[in-house]
């Protein structure tokens, strides 16, 4: 699984940019690494699925392994069960995370405006109390799911703070 290489200009670290060129697949047991704009941060990999598409991440606390003086980067990374674990999916060239939630639609906020209008505060809430259940008010609620980048590599675990920021 080939990924887009990061264009220089779209991050502040040099080794992070070859970093990002890679066709490494997730493991168990192996890690996994987020590139960020220069800094980067270190997961465990709990599972992946047979297709080897899918694969449950989970990040790592750090702590410093010992005193350090600015823009030295000595690191123990300390698994934590209490982190959520999250899916990330193989999709159109790059590990993404998928989220899923309900907008409101213009019609809830063109109803909102003319129910203050007409309403006191007490049926106000009584009005928005009723549509708890989004799913029973589409005229009202959309549900969108969306597919964020999660620029990793995986074999490996790594966290690095850049001390200029």
């Amino acid at each position: 699984m080939k990924q887009k290489q990061t264009k220089l200009s779209q991050t502040g670290s040099f080794i992070n940019w070859m970093m990002s060129s890679n066709s490494s697949i997730p493991e168990v047991g192996k890690g996994a690494t987020e590139l960020h704009w220069s800094d980067r941060t270190p997961y465990e990999v709990l599972d992946v699925a047979n297709d080897g598409k899918s694969a449950l991440i989970r990040q790592y606390d750090t702590k410093a392994s010992r005193q350090m003086q600015m823009g030295e980067q000595a690191w123990d990374l300390i698994p934590n069960e209490d982190n959520e674990a999250k899916w990330v999916h193989w999709k159109w060239n790059a590990w993404r995370t998928k989220h899923s939630r309900w907008y409101k639609t213009d019609k809830f906020w063109e109803d909102l405006e003319a129910n203050k209008q007409t309403m006191d505060k007490e049926q106000l809430q009584i009005w928005l109390d009723s549509m708890e259940d989004k799913a029973n008010f589409p005229e009202y609620y959309e549900f969108h799911t969306e597919w964020n980048v999660k620029k990793l590599i995986f074999g490996h675990a790594e966290y690095y703070y850049d001390w200029s920021f």
